[in-house]
């Protein structure tokens, strides 16, 4: 899992403002989050999740997804690397 601000601030907002065309100036800071994963390994953590729902305050596996890392999980494909 990466989390965190973008290293170099002033090129990412350079590609935030081209991205949604706006000046760069109205952009004040990027970041980035993304898990980064295939899918046995997403299997196994909704596997453990589902094991264990109450400390996550969530009514089901989607719901911890959902509130904890949002739209940010890529699916990767393993044989091809």
């Amino acid at each position: 899992m990466w989390r965190g601000d973008v290293s170099d601030q002033e090129y990412g907002r350079q590609l935030a403002a081209d991205w949604l065309g706006v000046p760069e100036r109205s952009i004040d800071a990027v970041d980035f989050r993304e898990l980064q994963t295939d899918e046995e390994y997403l299997d196994a953590l909704k596997a453990e999740i589902a094991a264990d729902l109450e400390p996550f305050n969530a009514d089901s596996v989607s719901d911890v997804l959902t509130k904890y890392l949002g739209s940010s999980i890529r699916v990767t494909d393993t044989e091809g690397a």
